[in-house]
């Protein structure tokens, strides 16, 4: 790569990272201001935390550079967050759900580590482009089934899309990998379709 390419990609790095310090910041402190949750997606949240947690896992287990998965070291907690918070508001925060989080936790745990064989780490990404994109799928679908985006956090959405304009700049100027530009274009459109439902569903009331 030429001098302003690295700088270019550089830059698009922490472009990445800046927003996902408080990516999801907004819809937490809109669940906790308005508590309601009509048109969120409870299948979604779980779907892109685990998503989060299958790329951080690879990244860690190869010990790629920090800069290149440090948004979704970022991520984790404030989707976590969300989860419980979610459950909670609809009252199904108990016992098994925990238990289930804190298998998954140290499922997790031990994926990154190496304990598990590094076999079902590829197997669970090659699964991860689905996971991502039926996430939010998911949660579009919410949106549209409720028509009401009140509860969801439209400058969430929108710093997800532009993170994965940065990220496909970065694979074009760095590798040209066909399925990360496929996975990256994809959430890209799912996330201005949430976007975009979540901004017409608020303006119209629902039925």
């Amino acid at each position: 790569m030429s001098l302003w390419a690295v700088r270019l990609a550089l830059l698009c790095d922490w472009l990445t990272i800046g927003p996902s310090v408080a990516l999801k910041l907004p819809q937490l402190v809109s669940l906790l201001r308005d508590g309601s949750t009509a048109g969120l997606s409870v299948s979604s949240a779980v779907l892109e935390l685990a998503s989060c947690s299958i790329q951080l896992c690879y990244h860690l287990r190869h010990g790629y550079i920090l800069t290149s998965y440090l948004e979704h070291l970022l991520l984790a907690p404030q989707l976590l967050a969300i989860l419980l918070l979610l459950l909670a508001r609809r009252g199904l925060l108990g016992a098994p759900q925990l238990l289930v989080l804190a298998s998954a936790a140290l499922t997790a745990l031990a994926l990154a580590a190496g304990p598990l064989p590094l076999g079902l780490l590829t197997f669970l990404l090659q699964l991860d482009l689905p996971i991502a994109w039926s996430g939010k799928v998911s949660q579009l679908g919410a949106v549209v089934r409720a028509r009401s985006g009140r509860a969801v956090s439209r400058l969430t959405w929108l710093l997800a899309a532009l993170t994965c304009v940065t990220r496909l700049l970065t694979t074009l100027l760095r590798t040209g990998d066909r399925l990360l530009l496929i996975s990256f274009t994809g959430s890209l459109l799912l996330n201005l379709a949430v976007l975009v439902a979540a901004t017409v569903f608020r303006r119209r009331p629902a039925d």
